[in-house]
């Protein structure tokens, strides 16, 4: 039962464009391989065209513990979600 809210879910999020561009997780069909390949190919473009590239990568252990409760409540209705 838990999957198929979670697919309807995601297929929502999806159609409404909810999802940005170069979000990986929670899309269907994308994961880490995807972003991983993403990355490495805009370093490989970036080094062919004569430019210094670097990547910052950064590993934010509970990011939403540090969100206001209030803000993250409002984001489903802002997404289309009714109640």
């Amino acid at each position: 039962m838990e999957r198929v809210v979670l697919t309807r879910i995601t297929k929502f999020l999806s159609s409404t464009n909810v999802f940005y561009w170069y979000q990986y997780g929670f899309r269907e069909s994308l994961g880490v391989l995807d972003a991983t390949f993403d990355i490495v190919s805009r370093l490989q473009k970036a080094s062919d065209e004569g430019y210094l590239a670097s990547g910052l990568f950064i590993d934010i252990r509970k990011a939403f513990d540090s969100d206001d409760i209030n803000v993250l409540l409002k984001k489903p209705k802002i997404a289309g979600f009714k109640h």
